[in-house]
């Protein structure tokens, strides 16, 4: 089914989910006025209270207490049909083994969360209600409000149905093989201190219900040990023959294929044999992901066989071309064949077999036909396309296709990095598990790593996932960090699916009320192609609020295009407001001398970003955006562009939209003669500046903000004719701002013979023309003169041409002389 049906589908079921819950609530609201089910909740506690009923604090509590109720029973009567859905959209994905697992073990989970919520609610909720209101009776007068006791027993009875979900969670993890009877036995001590946080978080905060909850929980782990103890001497029956194998990816395959090469007669159907005579280079083995020779030699790995096959003759030829027969070549200094009863192929002295590209080697190999028994020792090496290992002794039992290797060294290519697997490994008999026993893993390149995992088991699933337990991390030969296991998927390239959501013990169980939740990077990441991704998320912080995220990111390489598009929505909880973010990263090539990059970071209320981020940088930071386009003519290069700074603090906006710069090359007119023009344009603006408090009627101070606006042209056009440099400069520039400005104007018609005048807004544009001659230099042997003339401005203060508010908006221009200088 393609994606967006997916997308449709589970729309129409969530719909469906949400209307039956609606139409439960208001059966759930029919029932609590019809059925005395809020009295049967308060039956714990009605004879230690003063008439038997609870307070309320508010008009309004009743009805809420009430329509809490009712939207409970309606989750209750609604879960047959939200369940229905659900797994009628899971189910498609899902094997039939794992159905029929999924079905007992939820059953199982709702009559154990069932029997101690029943539990709670009988024995535990007026046990403990009677020893917390017994203290102190003659001092204090218990005022109960419905909130709190509601509250406290709905958190005391969903914390017992949870804890009694501890066994069905052992019996999971024991099948998947994560834990073992022996392992939960030896970690006794260790669990009860457990039970006894795990009580203090999710009982009430009072010692009493932790203690009635920490005794059942304690219980319920001895019980899941000896659920453990069935289920591993179940599973103990049906893998007897593999327990304690390990194994490193490809070994099935390669040892396989070496035993059918020395004992296999059975014509089969043939696949195109890869030949491995082409010399290979280093880029070569580097697309194909296969170790350097450096690496190779510095950890001990072989760079290839150390044999060859001789020149094929007539007869090997015309062996090779026969139809249903799988091809496979063997070499040794000596080849024993025994018949009769034991049928052993033996080959001694630098044996080297290859069969479909697979090739082992070692210094002996033998193959027993009765026993299955294939055993290559002697520094045994196995070379399958980019897999190598080596090891100590290789054995293969070709009848149930399971092997081993004593002491082996591997690698395994994860993305752009390679893990390195040291231990004794083996395979499984459908080539698909491989385990690892006393093993260590590393991804440094080093003999002796800085660093790495050492396991006690480990197991690889389909050469896709890999698990191991219990994994501690040394740093050297420190150990650093324990681990019950490890997970990783060891998949090549990008992949689609479900984000981890980020979220902590304290989001699931509040330590205090004043505790604010909040739950990160919800969401799912698809890998449309190798061109395109899309990403979608979501983060929600309790009472502050809720940012809805997206992301795609592009990537065509036969265009030189590379970037990415993201959209994010802050919106407040706690009080009215909303920010939407937009970013764009983009960089394209149209040729080698046009490009264009584009980096795009704008918000539409950067207040709400800096109260509520927990990322001190970005608080403190500004959102930049820069955009540049440059195009390289024959006559010259052309540059078009801009940028914008948006502080995060103070919101002040500045920017610099457009700039123009025009640089071409130098013209040649004559030998003599060269023109070299230029050309250039800004216009820079900031928004919200923050100016000085002014004092208004009363002595109140009153905070502006200004905005501001700068523009400048300029054009040069220098000439060279012979030795002599004319230059030639034209500039304009032009701001305003409605800043308030105050300045000080002579006159002599007020007292003190300054009058203070007030702008609202100040303006200017300003025109400069410079020129002037270089004439060749005089004496250069001695005094080296540069002799120059120009035309400039008779005062050198002002610009030539100047207009602002003062000259009322009129151009206002000065003379220009000569100056000589030399």
């Amino acid at each position: 089914m393609p994606f967006l049906d997916h997308v449709e589908e589970l729309r129409w079921r969530i719909l469906y989910s949400l209307l039956a819950i609606v139409v439960g609530t208001l059966a759930g609201w029919i029932i609590v006025e019809h059925v005395d089910v809020i009295g049967l909740l308060m039956r714990p506690i009605a004879p230690l209270i003063p008439g038997g009923k609870l307070r309320v604090t508010g008009p309004t509590e009743p009805f809420f207490i009430t329509l809490k109720f009712a939207f409970v029973l309606g989750l209750v009567i609604a879960s047959p049909v939200v369940g229905y859905h659900v797994w009628a959209f899971l189910v498609p994905a899902l094997y039939p083994r794992e159905r029929r697992l999924i079905v007992p073990a939820l059953t199982v989970g709702a009559l154990l969360f069932l029997a101690g919520a029943a539990a709670a609610y009988l024995w535990v909720l007026p046990r403990a209600l009677a020893v917390l209101l017994s203290f102190q009776q003659g001092v204090f007068d218990p005022l109960i409000t419905a909130d709190k006791y509601f509250a406290f027993a709905a958190q005391l009875i969903i914390a017992f149905g949870l804890v009694t979900e501890l066994p069905l969670v052992i019996v999971i993890l024991a099948a998947l093989g994560l834990v073992t009877p022996q392992f939960l036995a030896r970690n006794r001590r260790y669990a009860i201190v457990i039970s006894a946080v795990a009580a203090a978080l999710l009982a009430p905060p009072d010692a009493v219900s932790m203690v009635l909850m920490m005794v059942p929980l304690w219980l319920l782990y001895e019980v899941g040990i000896w659920c453990a103890w069935v289920v591993d001497r179940r599973r103990a029956r049906r893998a007897r023959a593999a327990r304690g194998a390990a194994s490193a990816a490809g070994l099935a395959a390669l040892l396989l294929l070496a035993a059918g090469a020395l004992g296999a007669q059975t014509p089969l159907p043939r696949r195109p044999a890869r030949p491995d005579t082409t010399p290979r280079t280093a880029a070569d083995s580097a697309a194909q992901g296969r170790l350097d020779t450096a690496t190779a030699r510095r950890l001990g790995f072989p760079t290839g066989p150390t044999r060859s096959f001789p020149a094929s003759d007539a007869v090997i030829d015309s062996l090779l071309k026969l139809h249903g027969y799988r091809v496979t070549q063997y070499v040794a200094d000596t080849l024993i064949v025994q018949g009769g009863d034991t049928q052993t192929i033996h080959l001694r002295g630098e044996a080297f077999v290859e069969r479909e590209g697979t090739k082992l080697e070692s210094d002996s190999i033998r193959y027993h036909q009765r026993s299955c028994r294939l055993d290559a020792i002697g520094d045994p090496r196995l070379f399958d396309q980019a897999t190598v290992m080596v090891g100590e002794a290789m054995r293969y039992d070709t009848c149930v296709k399971r092997g081993t290797v004593h002491n082996a060294l591997t690698n395994f290519q994860q993305g752009p990095g390679r893990w390195y697997v040291r231990g004794d490994l083996a395979v499984d008999s459908g080539s698909t598990r491989l385990y690892g026993a006393k093993s260590e893993v590393t991804s440094d390149e080093n003999p002796v790593p800085d660093y790495h995992f050492s396991t006690g088991e480990m197991k690889w699933l389909n050469k896709n996932v890999m698990v191991a337990r219990p994994a501690v991390l040394y740093v050297h030969d420190v150990p650093i960090l324990w681990l019950p296991f490890i997970f990783q998927d060891v998949r090549k390239g990008r992949r689609s699916g479900i984000l981890v959501p980020r979220f902590g013990l304290n989001d699931i169980v509040r330590p205090v009320r004043s505790y604010q939740r909040h739950v990160l990077n919800v969401g799912y990441y698809l890998a449309i192609n190798d061109y395109l991704d899309f990403l979608v998320s979501a983060d929600w912080y309790a009472a502050r609020y809720l940012s809805l995220r997206a992301k795609s990111s592009y990537r065509w390489l036969d265009r030189f295009i590379d970037g990415g598009i993201s959209f994010e929505r802050y919106g407040l909880l706690d009080v009215p407001g909303s920010s939407i973010r937009l970013g764009w990263q983009h960089q394209q090539r149209f040729s080698s001398r046009t490009r264009f990059s584009a980096s795009v970071d704008y918000s539409s209320n950067t207040r709400v970003i800096q109260t509520n981020t927990v990322n001190p940088f970005l608080a403190t930071a500004a959102l930049a955006s820069q955009m540049s386009f440059t195009k390289q003519f024959d006559w010259g290069t052309l540059s078009v562009g801009g940028n914008r700074r948006q502080e995060v603090g103070s919101g002040l906006v500045s920017q610099t939209i457009p700039t123009v710069n025009l640089a071409p090359s130098p013209i040649n007119i004559t030998p003599s003669i060269t023109w070299s023009p230029g050309f250039s344009f800004n216009n820079q603006q900031a928004f919200h500046q923050v100016q000085a408090p002014v004092f208004l009627p009363g002595g109140a101070l009153d905070t502006l903000f200004a905005d501001n606006r700068a523009t400048t042209l300029s054009f040069q056009t220098p000439l060279r004719v012979g030795p002599w440099n004319w230059s030639n400069t034209f500039d304009v520039a032009d701001n305003i701002s409605n800043a308030r400005q105050q300045f000080d104007i002579p006159d002599t018609t007020v007292p003190g013979g300054r009058r203070r005048v007030l702008f609202d807004q100040t303006f200017s544009t300003t025109i400069n023309w410079q020129t002037g001659i270089n004439l060749p230099s005089l004496f250069t042997g001695t005094w080296k003169l540069q002799p120059a003339i120009a035309v400039v401005n008779q005062t050198s203060q002002g610009p030539f041409m100047v207009r602002n508010q003062f000259t009322n908006g009129q151009f206002l221009r000065q003379g220009k002389r000569l100056q000589f200088s030399a």
